[in-house]
């Protein structure tokens, strides 16, 4: 790690020694006032006045889970940023309503694919198959010891478990002792060790669901394993048996006057293997989702007994953002067959939510606590649904965090991105989808969601180069998005793009019990470090310190490789900028290296060289094209031999005196993907992710009405004043390459 200097650690304990206030506002379901409801932050404990407001002076700028506590009323666990700017000397948390609570309502909470295998004791990932590891002191779980490490897997996503009426996820992991029996031609198997399960229980799940593509890694000995060991947990299981009877028994329980059924099953059979993954009536599997017959037949079996069926769907295609049409037909399958409520999971990331029929149906959680290094999979959601009998009377979606592989409540800026993108490709599914409080919240008519609409007129200079980039980040609320544009001058274009690289800003914005970590980015150099001397913006940026009698550069990379839009699908969107700010004292040469790669394995093609700046100077705004090379004709949809990812490396050389220090923050890769004529013909969709608008025509002086949109439930206040929009407009020169 690097020596942080001394400047630097003044400026942390300047920052942490700095408190914050928090005040906000809790109603009914009725929008009125609720008064004396319990509040509780960074363990501080106050009450609601007759207004139903709260407040609390004097707080560490800690992310922190705000508790809400009111007799008849479901409790809430609300992730709450407050690491902050310092200039920032308040947080007000938007209004919200509680949930009324009686003995027949329920909230369920559901989480995505989760395991205590693989990486999770063997990092490196050397171990055969067919043996347990090693202990290794890079390992989360210790062959030795697995509770303690499964344990410390989930811990810091316990709250929103404990606080469930009943909680579920899907484990995707056969549990055995004996790894001696591994499918022979799966490419990806593994195992959990037993000992690690009691770690589902300390977390507080209720119920797990096994239909999924792993769940048979170890075939009929590690099936009956599974089975053997989750039952003698005593965890309620079901979408897994020794014969597809089993597999397709559901698992039920009664709460209040309701009865509910629990069913799981996968589409990914394994039917390319001679082995396949799924069960049959004299084999070991999960339940067959590709079996229509057998679909309908289980879930009418549960109606015909009483119960409500909620019905988890193991399908979809890998790492994509919506879902396929595949999984949409099985969506119409379990509806049309009655299912109270859908659940989907397999494609690894979060995708959105949907109705069919009258069924709520949530598109994909994505992972939970999972050992992908993938970009695209360490965002995920869990699913907290309300009902009343067959009624979904409130659901929410919370975002979580992967680091480490291990999940983390998910606060702030970040939060309200990632959900943005939730609401996108969750548009045209028939719900009103939109974040609120960093959750994505969900209504089935439009009726009940207010729209903020704030319009913007910013002057714009066109220069020599033909085009500017507008950084919308600076001028927007997290939580709006980009509506319409329109101009003065119906001769310029605007290119829309997204920032596909997310973890840019370099600040944490996790609920958990670290600082300064800069996720994703290799700092454990000498010369790196996170900066709250150097920041542009919030609390932290990134450094690179030098000296001239160094000899060796300072590189700081990105960790994982970043596909383009569209890869999976083979439809690629090579258009692409990097974008950042950056600051000197006295810099080195700064480059940026871009080495392509394929989406998977080892293949690259070829690498470009950006300088970035040198010398003194303060914040200012740089974009850089890049230049992606096109797909090979001679391998038409092929991820393993086409550019479609790139991997990023910021360098400084020494300078050629005294002491050096280059700074970055609000980092983005910009993938353009629309370019529309002015005025837009068609607005955006309500919900987007379009942070970055790139203006382009004849060099001169134009002026731009940009148009944003936010939501609110329609019983919750609307915000005004310092509210609405509590940041301050900023604007830097732009340097185009």
């Amino acid at each position: 790690m690097a020596a942080v200097p001394q400047y630097e650690l003044d400026a942390r304990s300047v920052y942490t020694a700095t408190t914050i206030n928090v005040r906000g506002k809790i109603l009914r379901p009725d929008g009125l006032a609720l008064s004396d409801a319990t509040v509780s932050l960074e363990g501080e404990t106050t009450t609601t006045d007759s207004s139903g407001q709260f407040s609390f002076t004097g707080l560490l700028r800690n992310n922190s889970f705000l508790e809400v506590n009111c007799v008849g009323y479901k409790k809430e666990i609300i992730p709450i940023a407050l690491r902050v700017s310092q200039t920032q000397t308040e947080v007000i948390i938007p209004s919200f309503f509680l949930i009324a609570d009686d003995a027949n309502n329920i909230r369920f909470l559901f989480g995505g694919d989760t395991s205590f295998a693989r990486r999770f004791l063997d990092p490196s990932e050397i171990t055969p198959a067919d043996e347990i590891p090693a202990d290794d002191p890079d390992a989360l779980i210790q062959a030795s010891d697995p509770e303690q490490g499964a344990n410390s897997v989930v811990q810091y996503i316990r709250p929103f478990y404990q606080n469930g009426d009943y909680t579920i996820l899907n484990f995707e992991s056969p549990v055995t002792d004996d790894p001696s029996t591994p499918h022979p031609t799966k490419d990806y198997k593994y195992f959990s060790l037993v000992d690690s399960l009691p770690a589902l229980t300390w977390l507080g799940v209720n119920y797990v669901s096994l239909g999924n593509n792993h769940v048979y890694d170890y075939l009929e000995a590690g099936m009956a394993d599974t089975l053997t060991h989750i039952s003698n947990l005593g965890m309620p299981h079901s979408g897994a048996g020794m014969n597809s009877a089993d597999a397709f028994s559901a698992h039920r329980m009664q709460h209040g006057d309701s009865n509910y059924s629990f069913l799981s099953m996968t589409s990914v059979t394994g039917a390319q293997h001679p082995i396949n993954y799924v069960a049959d009536a004299t084999k070991g599997g999960a339940a067959n989702l590709t079996s229509d017959i057998e679909v309908q037949a289980a879930l009418q079996a549960e109606i015909d007994a009483g119960y409500l069926p909620i019905v988890q769907l193991h399908s979809g295609k890998e790492y994509t953002y919506s879902p396929s049409s595949y999984i949409q037909g099985r969506f119409q399958l379990a509806a049309d067959a009655n299912a109270a409520l859908i659940i989907a999971h397999h494609p690894h990331v979060a995708q959105g939510i949907g109705i069919v029929n009258d069924t709520i149906t949530v598109h994909c959680l994505g992972n939970l606590a999972f050992d992908q290094d993938r970009l695209d999979t360490m965002l995920g959601l869990l699913a907290q649904v309300d009902m009343r009998g067959k009624d979904v009377e409130s659901i929410r979606l919370l975002p979580v965090t992967i680091k480490d592989y291990r999940p983390r409540p998910l606060a702030g800026d970040q939060a309200l991105h990632f959900l943005r993108r939730i609401g996108e490709v969750s548009t045209g599914y028939g719900l009103e989808v939109f974040p609120y409080l960093g959750q994505i919240f969900v209504e089935r008519n439009e009726q009940n969601v207010s729209v903020n609409e704030r319009q913007l007129v910013l002057p714009v200079t066109i220069p020599s180069s033909g085009a500017v980039v507008l950084d919308l980040r600076q001028l927007k609320n997290a939580e709006e998005s980009l509506y319409t544009i329109d101009s003065n001058n119906n001769a310029i274009s605007a290119k829309l793009g997204r920032d596909i690289l997310i973890y840019g800003d370099f600040e944490n914005h996790a609920v958990d019990d670290e600082e300064f970590d800069a996720p994703r980015w290799d700092i454990t150099g000498a010369s790196s470090f996170v900066s709250v001397a150097n920041t542009m913006k919030g609390v932290a940026g990134l450094s690179s310190a030098r000296s001239a009698d160094n000899l060796q550069d300072s590189i700081i990379p990105f960790r994982n490789r970043i596909r383009v839009t569209g890869d999976v699908l083979h439809t690629p969107l090579k258009d692409l900028s990097f974008f950042g700010y950056l600051k000197g004292d006295n810099a080195g040469v700064t480059t940026l290296k871009v080495v392509y790669h394929a989406s998977f394995g080892e293949n690259t093609f070829g690498e470009e060289y950006f300088p970035l700046t040198e010398g003194s100077h303060d914040w200012l705004a740089k974009e850089l094209v890049l230049n992606m090379p096109p797909d090979d004709p001679d391998y038409p949809d092929d991820l393993a031999n086409n550019a479609r990812a790139v991997r990023l490396y910021l360098r400084q050389s020494p300078p050629q005196s005294g002491e050096s220090t280059v700074s970055f923050d609000e980092l983005a890769l910009i993938n353009w993907e629309m370019t529309t004529t002015l005025p837009m013909a068609t607005p955006l969709a309500a919900v987007n992710q379009y942070d970055f608008v790139k203006v382009s025509g004849d060099p001169g002086s134009y002026e731009l009405s940009l148009v944003f949109r936010s939501y609110v439930p329609k019983l919750v206040n609307q915000p005004s004043g310092q509210d609405a929009f509590p940041w301050a407009l900023f604007l830097a020169p732009i340097i185009s390459h």
